[in-house]
């Protein structure tokens, strides 16, 4: 169930919602509580800079979920205490988002920030974690409406709480537009610095996006 909503012509707008289940189309809830879910956006400023469109938008959103038994890669949970990492969580969730876009012409700016806690239930407490990750990306149009370059920094931390666990992630790409959003060609160029990666990873990445 969810309730939303808009005001000041929609430069405001809210969504408050309770969910059962997880993962998408998922009828069966894994235990008696719900997820609930806020979202609160604004648009702070919008019209012209400079003789150039300008929009600045920008939101938050939080969530808390009691669950009995979700899956969540990576972060290395102990679902029966055999000392095995299933990576299957029975306990609390609570979760924190911010985010921000800035249009200035041919420029975006997009910045998002994501954290977690998560608190295994009958645990320790020092068994209790907390999980960040982060992006900025820029982006500009050398060609309008046709050819775009994009730089892209993320970061992801499964541990605030422990040092040297963390990836960094640098992307250097171009959108050729064909046909809007509907036909796209990306090229990018990756790299990665992670734990146990001592000379990183570098990856080039193609796809063609089609929208039919």
């Amino acid at each position: 169930m969810q309730v939303s909503g808009s005001q000041w012509q929609k430069r405001l707008s809210y969504a408050v919602g309770l969910f059962n289940g997880n993962g998408v189309n998922n009828g069966a809830n894994d235990g008696e509580d719900f997820l609930y879910v806020a979202r609160l956006t604004g648009i702070p400023g919008q019209g012209k800079m400079g003789g150039r469109e300008f929009k600045w938008s920008a939101g938050a959103g939080a969530y808390s979920s009691k669950d009995g038994g979700v899956t969540l890669g990576g972060l290395g949970f102990d679902s029966d205490a055999t000392g095995t990492k299933d990576n299957i969580l029975i306990g609390k969730r609570t979760g924190l988002g911010v985010d921000t876009q800035v249009h200035l012409g041919s420029f975006d700016l997009w910045v998002e920030y994501l954290g977690g806690t998560f608190e295994p239930a009958g645990e320790t407490p020092t068994d209790e974690l907390t999980a960040a990750g982060s992006y900025a990306q820029l982006s500009y149009f050398v060609r309008p409406g046709k050819i775009q370059a994009v730089v892209k920094y993320e970061t992801f931390d499964p541990n605030t709480d422990q040092d040297n666990d963390d990836t960094a992630t640098i992307l250097v790409g171009a959108n050729y537009y064909l046909k809007g959003d509907d036909l796209k060609l990306q090229l990018d160029y990756q790299r990665s610095d992670a734990p146990g990666l001592s000379d990183g990873e570098n990856k080039v990445l193609a796809r063609l996006q089609v929208i039919f």
